[in-house]
């Protein structure tokens, strides 16, 4: 019973010197609370390939950005660096990692910091560790997937084609491999990294089904552009070609959009097509 007493108070003193409250240090730049335990201890080693779900929370505790990714784990350059938490935590594990927000940006997303966090702040990383690969299991998988996929690809082509032949869309694709057709002119400040943009879109089936967009809670959204992950890679390209007030149609074959595996949310099915209507309120720089 004195046993149990003593590392219960042990555990107190512990999280009450913790810099945030309910969290321990993993290293001299890094906090952890781990939330739930996997059934699986398996940990990664450097070089294997994990899939984690995982949202960004500023200090006030407000995501902006949330999904899933597949990314390699590499020995960690630095106490701030990311790979210490997908090395620290097991297979199933979900738990929260609270670390400085500039060497974040920095040293992982490779962008500025945006202007909606402070270089003072921390930032709150919430995962949930999916799936651990070692690097010949995830080679493996890969070319049995190219395999697969080929003909998945060569289908989607097809019904895109078949799209814009319906449609009388006689345009050629930029060289990023995206179709834009402009709606409405903008006043010609075009977009250049770093700027603060506030954007409307809405996004929709070739089929004209609705999935997504920003006109109907009339709230767009705004972001620093150039910050990695805050877009779907064929918006971010096709912003680059747009100006201040400019609205445009955007067709984006799927590996500019949601890929070979679709949505994390299950919404967006693998090799799918899109098309988006793109309007860029404001430039802020």
């Amino acid at each position: 019973m004195k046993l149990k007493l003593f590392v219960l108070f042990l555990t107190i003193l512990f999280t009450s010197c913790s810099r945030y409250p309910g969290y321990k240090k993993l290293t001299s730049e890094i906090y952890y609370s781990l939330i739930q335990f996997g059934d699986d201890r398996q940990k990664a080693l450097p070089g294997d390939y994990v899939t984690i779900s995982i949202e960004y929370r500023t200090q006030k505790d407000s995501v902006f950005f949330s999904g899933q990714r597949k990314v390699r784990v590499n020995e960690p350059i630095d106490d701030a660096s990311l790979d210490n938490c997908f090395l620290h935590i097991c297979s199933g594990d979900s738990a929260s990692f609270i670390l400085p927000a500039v060497k974040f940006f920095a040293s992982t997303l490779k962008s500025e910091l945006p202007d909606f966090i402070s270089e003072d702040a921390p930032i709150k990383i919430n995962m949930r560790l999916e799936n651990i690969q070692t690097g010949k299991e995830f080679l493996a998988e890969k070319e049995l997937f190219l395999l697969w996929s080929a003909e998945l690809s060569e289908y989607e082509n097809r019904i895109l084609r078949q799209y814009l032949k319906d449609e009388k869309l006689d345009i050629q694709p930029k060289p990023e491999g995206f179709f834009l057709i402009p709606l409405r002119e903008g006043n010609g400040l075009t977009v250049r990294k770093g700027d603060h943009l506030w954007v409307n879109y809405e996004g929709k089936f070739l089929n004209g089904k609705y999935f997504d967009g920003t006109y109907r809670s009339k709230e767009p959204v705004d972001f620093i552009y150039g910050t990695q992950y805050m877009l779907i890679s064929g918006l971010d390209m096709a912003l680059k070609y747009m100006d201040e007030g400019e609205k445009a149609m955007i067709i984006l074959p799927s590996g500019l959009a949601f890929g070979d595996k679709g949505d994390s949310f299950g919404l967006i099915p693998p090799y799918t097509s899109l098309i988006y209507t793109l309007e860029i309120i404001k430039i802020e720089r």
